[in-house]
């Protein structure tokens, strides 16, 4: 497990539902945040709120818990349960890049920012 200190937090979100800490996250529409599903995400949550409660978003440097293996530089998706996967296809949204190599299971120091793969 990395050791990395967050930093680059959005500090004033607030969780719309129960959340899972260093899962990919999006805003719901009403400005709260909720879990990303496949492919999806504007960050990656830092700690598990409960619904209403204040949580924290990296857009920069973070955590991020992995759903298969990775190598340090790869852009990272969301799969459907909001942990981490490289990106292999053209044109998918990534939410970080790897800082770190790592496998499933792992939490692993990330740079989250959201943007599209080019090959």
């Amino acid at each position: 497990m990395s050791t990395h200190m967050k930093t680059n937090l959005i500090a004033s979100a607030v969780a719309a539902v129960g959340l899972v800490a260093y899962t990919a996250v999006k805003h719901d529409g009403t400005g709260k945040i909720v879990a990303a599903g496949a492919g999806e995400g504007i960050g990656v949550i830092q700690d598990a709120p409960l619904a209403g409660d204040s949580c924290e978003v990296a857009v920069g440097g973070g955590l991020g818990k992995l759903a298969g293996t990775v190598t340090a530089g790869d852009f990272l998706k969301s799969d459907a349960s909001g942990e981490l996967v490289a990106v292999t296809t053209d044109k998918d949204r990534y939410v970080a890049m790897a800082m770190e190599s790592g496998v499933a299971g792992d939490i692993i120091s990330i740079n989250a920012g959201a943007g599209f793969y080019a090959t």
